[in-house]
């Protein structure tokens, strides 16, 4: 039978909670030990220098594209070593399109009424 297990936000004022679905007491015990006591931070809380508010009206994520790093047997290019495809509202960027070194700059910013 599948559980739910509940883990609050580590951050105290905050009231997010992270819902995660267990099968067994070896599975609950290794999400408590990832999330349990404090661990779990909600998508607030976790980078929340990425959070946009008005005092932080601009974030930017740069990727550039290059060789695997963490898998070096993989051949072709990938952002950050980490994926060969990005995408996000109004776009996407397949590495594998451009040369190696290449850059893909997102930006976000928030523009408050006058």
């Amino acid at each position: 039978m599948e559980r739910t297990a509940r883990f609050k936000c580590g951050v105290a004022e905050c009231k997010e909670f992270g819902v995660y679905s267990y099968k067994n007491k070896k599975e609950y015990s290794g999400l408590y030990d990832s999330y349990g006591n404090g661990k779990y931070l909600c998508c607030r809380h976790t980078n929340p220098e990425e959070n946009l508010s008005s005092t932080n009206k601009k974030t930017e994520k740069v990727y550039t594209a290059d060789k695997s790093k963490k898998y070096p047997n993989l051949t072709g290019l990938y952002w950050n070593s980490y994926s060969g495809f990005v995408y996000g509202p109004g776009f996407k960027a397949y590495a594998k399109d451009f040369p190696k070194g290449t850059k893909l700059i997102i930006t976000a910013e928030i523009v408050l009424p006058e």
